[in-house]
């Protein structure tokens, strides 16, 4: 019974192990979610690596660091790194709407902010008015950039080089209307600031990256030419885990540290176990679902293909040929027996 009982156990590990390898995160912007929030297509693109905010400061300068979407605040020592990163010489790039990054912004003492207003276009936009255009120049070209429920920038200093269209305005009570009293564009939603040897983008929109919008416009072509060739590190520690994500590791540094004991070869075994179980399982499956086709699946099969064929035929045909293969399956075990 105990022996059982452990042998369970140890099934039970290998299946989570197996889940949390196979299972992606589903968090937004999660460099290892494939699905329309994530940012793996980024992550694959730039061939970015993740990166804390505190660890900046020690990357080379030549590098590109990108802070999107940030949910938790940033501290004075993770703006005191990100500063001295982009001061060496490197290029970082800040893209959020209703997130943490004025923080960051003030503790840089940058006197840029995202005004935190919804903006929208009617008439220049993609399927949404809230996925407004924006002309962004950038590299020696002026790119088609499509936000998603974006917002502004109002900057005392450095240079806007992407502004949203003439026709865009924001709705500050979000009924979907431009009311009187509601300011209309242009308005400012890319900024560049020179800061030491370096410089800052930022970008009035925290899915403009996502794998989703990558494709609209020229969203990707903004990420390269921006990156310019550049190892790319993405901030990922200002993001708030959801739970499955936060178990995930949990399990994850759980099984890290088991393999460092002698429990990784009960864990090899059960792992080897539940891949068998799981492939003993598809099998029967198979065969269950070959079984309940019966003839009557064969024949319409045939009939599709076969229009003008009688279907009386055929099904008499199936019936004799499912009779011939049981009366062998009996005598075969008959002659086992004797």
């Amino acid at each position: 019974m105990r022996r059982a009982a452990a042998a369970g156990l140890a099934l039970s590990l290998a299946l989570l192990l197996l889940i949390i390898a196979l299972v992606p995160s589903t968090d937004d912007f999660a460099l290892d979610n494939p699905f329309w929030n994530g940012m793996s297509r980024l992550a694959a693109l730039l061939g970015a690596r993740p990166v804390a905010a505190m660890d900046a400061g020690s990357l080379p300068g030549n590098s590109l660091v990108l802070v999107i979407g940030p949910s938790r605040p940033f501290t004075a020592q993770e703006a005191r790194a990100l500063k001295a990163f982009v001061e060496r010489g490197g290029v970082l790039v800040v893209a959020d709407d209703f997130g943490t990054a004025n923080t960051l912004l003030a503790l840089m003492g940058l006197r840029v902010r995202l005004n935190g207003s919804l903006l929208a276009d009617p008439l220049f936009m993609h399927r949404s008015q809230y996925l407004p255009l924006a002309r962004v120049a950038v590299g020696g070209r002026e790119l088609r950039v499509y936000l998603n429920y974006g917002t502004f920038i109002e900057a005392a200093e450095g240079r806007c080089i992407g502004y949203s269209t003439p026709f865009s305005y924001i709705d500050a009570n979000m009924n979907g209307r431009h009311d009187p009293g509601e300011p209309h564009g242009p308005f400012c939603t890319v900024l560049e600031a020179r800061l030491g040897r370096g410089r800052l983008y930022l970008v009035a929109d925290s899915s403009v990256f996502i794998n989703s919008m990558l494709g609209l416009g020229d969203n990707l072509e903004l990420a390269r030419l921006l990156a310019g060739g550049r190892r790319a590190y993405i901030v990922a520690d200002k993001w708030s885990p959801g739970l499955y994500t936060a178990a995930r590791r949990l399990l994850a540094g759980a099984a890290a540290a088991a393999l460092q004991t002698s429990l990784r070869y009960p864990l090899a075994a059960a792992l080897g176990l539940a891949a068998y179980q799981a492939g003993r399982r598809l099998c029967r499956a198979a065969r269950r679902r070959g079984r309940s086709a019966g003839p009557e699946s064969e024949v319409e099969r045939l009939l599709a293909l076969h229009p003008g064929w009688d279907p009386d035929t055929l099904k008499r045909l199936a019936e004799e040929m499912r009779h011939a293969a049981q009366r062998g399956r009996e005598a075969g075990r008959g002659h086992r027996g004797a």
